[in-house]
């Protein structure tokens, strides 16, 4: 009776703490909770403690285990309900795991360590050290506890109850077990049936994940599109105000003009109407492609580009790129010139910015050149710069996923102090 009470009151840290770490269960503090569910568990194990082994006694004992995790729970007592067959599953898995590397190291049966207390006691803290490592690594990166769905549920549960039937019949055979030999190809067949359903399970995962990986792209490059949207939107309430302004201070204007005029002062009358020329153009969408929402973004980075004095240069036009769409074609230009200009501004002296674009045979070429300080010589994509590496260096996969989508080509050659960008599409 006292080992059982012992495996109950190990056994219940390990369950919690797994269940806390990896799933982000949170338990109540109050210790009667505690005392009434583990003592009465305890309790149940007693009582049924010669009847291990059979199915209805462990049903009911599993139960309530299920049970006080519903009690102790503080907040969603039913997730962590129904997650304990899987916290149960792949305890047991690990500690089937480190009872035939107890017995492999000790050069005995693993029915041998099964069988001793003293062997068995030193394996069970081996769960819940895996669990608390995992709790540390997540505290340290920062990661929430696992969140799964209904449907994410049911694959987890047969998933680990695939692999516990497998190992389970294998240590049947291996142990020679009379049942199993009795039904051997019964067995067989399940064994192979869990198999092609756990791979089963395993590609479906994949599938799910890269579907999760491209709803995550898509959603990046939805953000980035927003704000391409938003920097168009502050550019028109810019203009407006200045030509707002403009039409406000004309009468100003027209005064100042008219009294150099009276004095015969050409030079201060041309300095003047430049000025007013500047004012008037600091803003504007200029035309580079025809495209205007494209050409929106090619103007701001433009304005950018001349206020830090990096020479700029632009040659072309898209005169036939209907079939491209206006947020592909803004993901391109903004991403390029980003890049390119983030590039140039690290240049002490010389920095430069040449853009050509132009559509051939329906084909869109876009050539830019920009100077940099990296002294790497490669034509492989540069990676990003900037220190938080999980945040950022999106911007060129989202060209390579445009230029993808037009089963278009995209090359890198990045020389001594200059990085240029070729895309066919």
């Amino acid at each position: 009776m006292i080992e059982v009470i012992i495996f109950t009151l190990i056994g219940y840290p390990i369950f919690y703490v797994g269940a806390q770490n990896v799933f982000g269960i949170r338990f109540t503090r109050k210790i009667l909770p505690y005392v009434i569910v583990i003592g009465g568990t305890c309790a149940i194990q007693c009582i049924f403690h010669p009847s291990w082994g059979d199915p209805i006694i462990d049903l009911i004992i599993f139960s309530c285990d299920m049970l006080g995790m519903l009690l102790l729970a503080e907040k969603d007592k039913w997730k962590a309900f129904f997650l304990f067959p899987v916290l149960y599953f792949l305890t047991t898995i690990m500690n089937l795991l480190m009872s035939y590397g107890e017995a492999a190291l000790l050069g005995i049966e693993q029915n041998d360590v099964r069988m001793s207390f003293a062997l068995t006691l030193i394996i069970e803290p081996f769960a819940l050290l895996v669990y608390l490592i995992v709790g540390f690594v997540a505290r340290k990166i920062n990661l929430q506890g696992a969140k799964l769905n209904f449907g994410q549920y049911v694959f987890q549960i047969a998933a680990v109850i695939c692999f516990f039937i497998q190992v389970g019949l294998m240590q049947g055979f291996a142990e020679g077990d009379p049942l199993v030999w009795q039904y051997k190809q019964w067995f067989i067949i399940a064994t192979i049936v869990t198999s092609i359903l756990f791979f089963g399970l395993m590609i479906l995962q994949q599938f799910i994940l890269a579907q999760k990986y491209t709803l995550e792209r898509d959603n990046e490059n939805y953000r980035k599109f927003l704000e391409q949207q938003e920097q168009y939107v502050n550019l028109v309430i810019r203009a407006d105000e200045k030509k707002r302004k403009m039409h406000h201070d004309m009468r100003a204007h027209i005064t100042a003009l008219s009294y150099l005029s009276e004095k015969g002062d050409l030079e201060a009358i041309k300095a003047y109407l430049k000025e007013m020329e500047h004012g008037i153009k600091q803003f504007q969408v200029e035309k580079f492609t025809g495209i205007y929402a494209v050409d929106a973004i090619i103007s701001e980075w433009h304005q950018r580009i001349k206020e830090k004095d990096i020479e700029w240069q632009w040659s072309g036009e898209l005169t036939d790129a209907e079939e491209y769409t206006v947020y592909d074609l803004c993901v391109i230009f903004s991403n390029v010139l980003s890049n390119a200009y983030e590039a140039a501004v690290k240049c002490s002296e010389g920095g430069y910015v040449h853009l050509k674009c132009a559509t051939m045979e329906k084909q869109i070429v876009i050539d830019i050149v920009n100077s940099c300080v990296d002294q790497i010589i490669s034509n492989e994509k540069p990676s990003t710069s900037k220190e938080d590496k999980a945040s950022h260096g999106f911007g060129l996969q989202n060209v390579e996923d445009v230029v993808k989508k037009y089963n278009g080509t995209i090359e890198y050659d990045r020389q001594k102090e200059c990085f240029r960008l070729s895309i066919v599409m």
